[in-house]
């Protein structure tokens, strides 16, 4: 009589992966017993370690236990990627709207022939455990149950240091734009400009007590802009894509770098939004991951209560003090000096202007969002100056600035194509040993 056979579904294997890197030096077969699972298997998933953390970092459904392919695995596998995405961005998902989208993604892929039937479409579902359920009703703007709920177990269970506790957001920025209004004498005809927006965006991370306020990561258009020439460092991590998104890629690349610069014992906890760019990395070893629930970062995203803000408004002030400086010494318009600000100059700005967060105004902001319990004499998150409502609106004119985005069908297609290349250099790598 044949023995059920009981196998792990991929976030199992995952857990096994955790609790290993963790385990004292030791044999394959003393960890297997500390583990408490056969030895073979324990081989089987250190041997397949590669494969599981990619499909982790691919947001790939973790229900999975072993990983099936069918004929057209590079069709299947950017479905699978295109699925997931409409599912995050909560668009309803029918059986004719994915035979479409493959049809669509073969052409992408170069692939001919190509003919999703109903049986084929079936062993896919099967094969990523995708099933038919109903949708719910329209989810509130703000979910102030969920975020009092979410920080009443945070201050329940959080073992963490105040200085071990980070928060990270993002932020969209036009670094070029002016102001829509100004003062003029009454009865003039005031010359508009037009709208500047190039735009950026920037990662921000800084820690509950507002002494580790991490190097900004900022993404671009351009990958080498030419204001860069013969710029050796920069003051922050640069990056770039075609829309200057954050990207899940993005995003685990400055996790893991982050993650090896904290030295042991030391482990942190980072708060963060769920948003499809931020991948849930559990194999990290000094960083643990905590998501804020969905509809609340409003309420709860410290850095959304006014550690931004005081950014921007550092940044618009030296922004205002480089135009008016500019026409002082010469008749150049507003619009054009704003035209001309570089990506360089945008960033060392920038950095200038989260240099000026103070801590104080950190504090208050993890306290305002319910998270501190350390004590500040401060009331406002932090006085800059006397803010008009012209200079008000002007730093909140990128507010809603998305920050990252749904992946095109062609930007699908190309990760599969990049991922199938990587893989493809491995084995002659492998070969040529």
């Amino acid at each position: 009589m044949s023995t059920k056979r009981n196998d792990l579904t991929i976030k199992e294997k995952k857990y096994i992966l955790v609790r290993f890197d963790k385990l004292d030096k030791c044999s394959q077969r003393e960890a297997a017993l500390a583990l408490k699972i056969p030895q073979p298997t324990l081989n089987k998933i250190l041997k397949n370690r590669k494969e599981i953390v990619e499909h982790e970092e691919q947001n790939l459904p973790l229900s999975r236990k072993r990983k099936r392919n069918g004929q057209n695995i590079d069709v299947e596998e950017s479905l699978l990627r295109w699925f997931q995405q409409a599912r995050n961005l909560n668009v309803p998902v029918s059986n004719s709207i994915l035979q479409e989208k493959s049809i669509n993604l073969a052409l992408q892929l170069g692939v001919d022939n190509f003919s999703p039937t109903i049986g084929w479409l079936t062993r896919w579902k099967n094969r990523n455990n995708i099933v038919f359920k109903k949708t719910c009703g329209e989810k509130k703007d703000a979910n102030f149950e969920a975020a009092e709920n979410y920080l009443k177990n945070f201050t329940a269970s959080s073992n963490y240091a105040p200085n071990d506790i980070y928060n990270s957001d993002e932020t969209g920025l036009y670094y070029r734009a002016l102001p829509d209004s100004t003062f003029d004498f009454k009865g003039n005809t005031v010359n508009g400009c037009k709208k500047q927006m190039q735009r950026l965006t920037i990662l921000l991370v800084c820690n509950m007590t507002g002494t580790d306020k991490r190097r900004p990561l900022i993404i671009g258009k351009s990958k080498n802009p030419r204001c860069f020439r013969g710029v050796k460092t920069l003051p922050v991590d640069y990056y770039a894509n075609s829309n200057a998104w954050m990207t899940s890629l993005i995003f685990t690349e400055f996790l893991r770098k982050w993650d090896r610069e904290i030295k042991k014992p030391r482990r942190i906890l980072l708060l963060l939004d769920n948003c499809t760019a931020h991948p849930n990395l559990q194999n990290l070893e000094n960083i643990d991951l905590k998501f804020l629930p969905p509809n609340t970062t409003s309420l709860i995203q410290p850095l959304d209560q006014g550690i931004i803000k005081t950014m921007k408004t550092y940044y618009r002030k030296a922004m205002r003090n480089f135009i008016v400086e500019t026409i002082d010494v010469s008749e150049i318009p507003a619009s054009q000096i704003a035209r001309k600000i570089t990506v360089l100059e945008a960033i060392h700005m920038l950095v200038n202007a989260w240099d000026k967060v103070t801590s104080k105004c950190i504090i208050n902001c993890f306290r305002k969002a319910g998270f501190s319990q350390i004590e500040s004499d401060e009331e406002k998150p932090q006085e800059v100056e006397f803010i008009d409502t012209n200079f008000e609106n002007w730093i909140l004119i990128d507010q809603d600035l998305p920050t990252f985005g749904a992946l095109s069908d062609k930007d699908i297609t190309d990760l599969q194509k990049k991922k199938k290349k990587s893989i493809l250099t491995m084995m002659k790598m492998t070969i040529t040993k």
